[in-house]
């Protein structure tokens, strides 16, 4: 069966070729970007809470718009420095969640945001530029139209679970009952407290009979 519409053109996208000079500078200017509000994002919490460069990275590593970001800029240093064009379904990876990163903090974090510091520079960095040019990016350099951009993003994110689950599956299946732990043909100590305490009644049912 051949394929229609938006799964047509999902199937065709990374096949369509790219100037390979316009696609480096773009995706490096999206890398300079991102690592430029990832860094200021740093300095700003170094600066105000007084910690240290790598305690501010491991407290902001607990944040989906900072991991979304460092993959984004993880993604495209890597396609400005390669010459291979970055495929449709890697860069669609990460414009779905860079795209709800923006939506949720417009939506519903922007309203709260204290008066214009330091750190507005950060948020309109991490949730308006930085998302804003990974999904323009990923629409214009393979053609697609924006209601592809989600179809895209739900098909590679299924896959992404049906092959985890089909691999954890296998894993299981395969793994022989002999590579088991000894230490799983041990009684618990529940299981063994328990036969200890019940001995213990009978002894001593035993001895007041006597």
């Amino acid at each position: 069966m051949t394929p229609t519409g938006s799964a047509a053109r999902a199937a065709r996208v990374d096949e369509i070729p790219m100037n390979i000079t316009l696609r480096r500078v773009a995706a490096c200017a999206i890398a300079v970007v991102a690592w430029s509000g990832l860094a200021l994002d740093v300095w700003v919490i170094v600066r105000h809470d007084g910690m240290s460069p790598t305690t501010a990275i491991w407290s902001e590593l607990r944040y989906f718009t900072v991991i979304t970001n460092l993959l984004a800029a993880a993604i495209f240093t890597s396609a400005a420095l390669s010459e291979r064009p970055l495929l449709a379904r890697v860069s669609g990876s990460v414009a779905v969640p860079m795209l709800m990163v923006a939506l949720i903090y417009w939506s519903v974090l922007y309203p709260q945001d204290p008066p214009p510091s330091e750190k507005t520079v950060v948020n309109l960095l991490l949730h308006l530029f930085t998302p804003t040019l990974v999904v323009a990016y990923h629409l214009l350099a393979h053609r697609l139209a924006p209601r592809d951009l989600f179809a895209r993003g739900r098909t590679d994110f299924g896959e992404l679970v049906h092959r985890y689950a089909i691999q954890q599956s296998s894993s299981a299946l395969a793994r022989p009952l002999s590579m088991a732990s000894p230490a799983s043909s041990m009684p618990s100590p529940i299981v063994a407290a328990s036969f200890a305490t019940t001995s213990a009644a009978a002894a001593l049912s035993t001895t007041a009979s006597r």
